[in-house]
């Protein structure tokens, strides 16, 4: 297996920004979509925890075909 972990935006090393909107579960999901397209990754096994876990069940709903698995 490859593991691909996801720094989200306002927590680690990325940029803290100032909006709430910015925090929005759909624009996060679509950062992780992004980052499996960057990435080259066509499907997934996708794990979230607390905050990750909404961002990964948004990203399975938006992107069914992206998400072979949910954990």
């Amino acid at each position: 297996f490859r593991v691909v972990a996801l720094d989200n935006r306002g927590h680690g090393r990325s940029d803290k920004l100032d909006e709430p909107a910015a925090y929005h579960t759909a624009l996060m999901a679509e950062d992780a979509r992004r980052l499996l397209d960057h990435c080259g990754i066509g499907r997934a096994d996708v794990m979230g925890y607390s905050m990750g876990a909404r961002i990964a069940a948004t990203l399975a709903l938006n992107h069914p075909e992206r998400v072979r698995s949910l954990l």
